[in-house]
């Protein structure tokens, strides 16, 4: 029962869960709402050098759509809350590009240093460029806000960037129309077409060569080459992470032990304990992180009962498996899992 590590799942900047309480509250949310379940202090939203794992943003991400609903713009509301400096270096590169066109080659680039969700790529269509997103692979539940959410955040940042107002040639999503789609309409600019075959802006193709006025080419060179360092240095944390959650996987049915974990991996449990503590990791906070994302996946998509759940998890009883999931979600498996169907 091997799990493969998403694309999405990688660490993201503090800023993006205080922007997502932000919103919430704007809605009426009490933070404590917004933060249940996540493992996020409130005290450190305001950490500029603190991150958050996908999981955790997640957990956020489902307490806000859970209290509000699907018939609010949240993903527009809280895209429209980020600024090009929230995402440190990736920031300073795309504001020190030559062109639109390269600023936006270097924000797909580099989007692992960001807090995105969704796959981009830039296609060039006859006079148009269309920026094409992707979300596959995303939680079904909150891919449509993923979508709005980052759509916001690059529209919102090219923006911040240009005096003037860029217009759309299109936008259309793969998504049925929301209530409020008179909201995103506004806010592009733009007719969004519903219910397409993909996600994508297009832009004429002669705006890529607006030059951006913040432009240094020396600047945009060390920048560039710093999100280089830091997408390597995070790609080798990211595979230690990864083996170790595939690890656990598949050592549940045993006990998914640090030790059995680290004998698998092939070093020694002080090892494996101080390569993840260099990372702000540690092996009890990732076992229980895999239990949970596995839990959600067997609910969803298995018949399985609440106590073949739990076997699968490596939980000797029923009872512990309950009690660490309404920790999680809130609520007992077989009240989540009812309302799944």
């Amino acid at each position: 029962m091997a799990a493969a590590t998403a694309h999405w799942d990688f660490p993201r900047p503090m800023e993006t869960a205080a922007i997502l309480v932000q919103a919430g509250r704007q809605y009426g949310l009490s933070e404590a709402l917004c933060l249940r379940g996540t493992g996020i202090a409130a005290h450190r939203l305001q950490d500029p050098h603190a991150s958050v794992t996908a999981d955790q943003e997640l957990r956020l991400i489902r307490n806000l759509l859970g209290a509000l609903g699907n018939d609010v713009p949240l993903g527009l509301e809280a895209g429209q809350r980020y600024r090009v400096t929230s995402f440190g270096i990736w920031g300073l590169a795309v504001l020190n590009a030559r062109t639109m066109r390269e600023a936006v080659e270097a924000g797909v680039r580099f989007a692992r240093l960001t807090s995105a969700w969704t796959v981009p790529r830039i296609e060039d269509r006859g006079d148009c460029a269309s920026m094409v997103v992707s979300t596959d692979g995303l939680p079904d539940d909150v891919s449509q806000f993923l979508l709005e959410r980052d759509a916001a955040i690059l529209m919102s940042i090219q923006r911040s960037m240009f005096p003037v107002r860029i217009p759309l040639q299109s936008v259309q999503c793969t998504f049925p129309r929301p209530r409020y789609h008179q909201a995103l309409d506004s806010f592009f600019n733009a007719t969004v077409r519903y219910e397409q075959q993909e996600n994508a802006i297009a832009v004429h193709q002669r705006l890529g060569e607006l030059p951006v006025p913040s432009h240094n080419s020396g600047f945009f060179r060390r920048c560039a080459q710093e999100c280089e360092r830091l997408l390597e240095q995070r790609q080798h944390h990211e595979g230690i992470a990864g083996a170790v959650r595939q690890a656990i996987t598949r050592q549940l049915g045993k006990g998914a032990s640090l030790e059995q974990v680290s004998e698998e991996l092939g070093m020694a449990p002080r090892t494996l304990r101080r390569q993840l503590a260099n990372q702000g990791l540690d092996f009890q906070g990732m076992l229980a992180q895999t239990r949970h994302t596995l839990a959600l996946r067997l609910l969803e998509t298995t018949d399985y009962s609440v106590e073949e759940v739990a076997h699968q998890l490596g939980y000797r009883q029923a009872t512990n498996f309950i009690r660490a999931f309404r920790s999680w979600q809130g609520v007992t498996p077989l009240k989540w899992q009812r309302c799944r169907k």
